[in-house]
């Protein structure tokens, strides 16, 4: 018989200045930061980014935590999260604070609300239960995330 799977508990994103990326995913997303030890690495300080009933958890570039994946990279993940929120509210947070996060030396991708070719930035998608109404951010690793509406 086949594994029958409810959802994510968590995902692991790899970052290079947690206390930055911490920063940046509570003021432009809402995450909460959780300090937690790990049972495997009780030694060690770990932080995770929690939102609902799911979490975020952070390693830093070039730290040994265990396990990790065989080939971590910055800025490879594409996440996407839903909210009742509208989304042009969340985008017009966005605009309003992306500068305050970043440094002179950041790429100016980074951080900004994404515009496509038509110069729009809520665009359609489909999402695992349907349509969706989707905005998109770099954050500060060139990690995609995309924040979206359900549309039923």
């Amino acid at each position: 018989m086949a594994p029958t799977l409810k959802g994510f508990d968590h995902v692991v994103i790899n970052v290079a200045n947690i206390p930055r990326s911490c920063s940046w995913y509570e003021k432009m997303l809402g995450m909460k930061v959780q300090r937690f030890v790990s049972p495997t690495s009780p030694g060690q300080t770990r932080f995770g980014l929690k939102f609902g009933d799911q979490k975020i958890n952070l390693h830093e570039a070039n730290t040994t935590t265990t396990p990790v994946a065989m080939h971590p990279k910055l800025g490879s993940a594409d996440l996407c999260f839903w909210t009742d929120q509208p989304v042009q509210q969340i985008l017009d947070h966005w605009h309003a604070h992306y500068h305050s996060l970043l440094r002179p030396d950041d790429d100016p991708r980074l951080g900004r609300p994404i515009a496509f070719d038509d110069g729009h930035y809520i665009v359609n998608r489909a999402g695992a239960n349907g349509a969706l109404a989707s905005i998109y951010i770099f954050d500060l690793d060139g990690n995609l995330l995309e924040v979206a509406n359900r549309l039923h």
